[in-house]
């Protein structure tokens, strides 16, 4: 379920759909399906969200009292009385760097041509199309697809973005940790930490290790 909005169920839904196609076609993890809990106050956006998205498309949750949470998920301490859970089985993790290769390979199969290294420094629309200028030559193309995340203004300063910095952390489990921290036992997560923040992360795996990540603090957003 996508607590920003119900609308975004389908876009997630589809967007799974296709990284399961390039899994299948490159051989690579691009999508795994692990499940996820939501946590939160009944009124927190979390969960107020994540019913309203479930509501919308007659998504296949399980509503947790915090008992049942604590039982089933026991990784998560310090849960308030009044904290409830969410648990999606539809959610799970995405590895974006396989999913590009895969992505970029699909395209070259399909008859793409792939410049790599090369980097655009200027986007001019034209008649008939757009001017793409690189550091080498220039492409005059019918269409222009912007796909630059955090310096997407960099390249249509017209939009009025502003990004902001938000911190990833990986831990590794202690040996005398008493509980498992793998993806398969503590799965995606998203926790309240008021009615309108929360923090997220998962479990590890053989090739990644526990992520923490906060959704708002000021402290950075310079």
């Amino acid at each position: 379920a996508c607590l920003e909005h119900p609308n975004l169920v389908v876009l997630a839904r589809r967007s799974r759909e296709l990284f399961e196609e390039l899994q299948k076609s490159s051989g690579l993890p691009v999508v795994r399906q692990s499940g996820a809990v939501m946590i939160g106050p009944p009124e927190s956006a979390v969960i107020a969200g994540t019913l309203a998205a479930a509501d919308a498309h007659k998504l296949p949750i399980e509503q947790l009292d915090r008992e049942e949470l604590r039982h089933r998920f026991p990784q998560h301490a310090n849960l308030d009385d009044e904290h409830v859970a969410i648990w999606d089985p539809e959610a799970g993790v995405a590895y974006p760097e396989n999913a590009g290769i895969a992505a970029v390979d699909a395209a070259r199969v399909a008859g793409a041509d792939i410049y790599t290294d090369t980097r655009v420094t200027d986007i001019e629309l034209i008649d008939g199309g757009a001017r793409i200028s690189t550091a080498t030559r220039d492409f005059l193309v019918r269409q222009v697809v912007v796909c630059n995340g955090a310096w997407l203004n960099k390249l249509v300063p017209d939009l009025p973005l502003k990004p902001l910095r938000t911190p990833m952390m990986w831990f590794e489990q202690r040996d005398d940790c008493p509980h498992n921290y793998s993806l398969e036992a503590f799965p995606t997560f998203i926790r309240a930490v008021d009615t309108d923040n929360w923090i997220w992360g998962h479990g590890s795996g053989d090739d990644f290790g526990i992520k923490i990540g906060p959704d708002k603090d000021p402290n950075f957003y310079e």
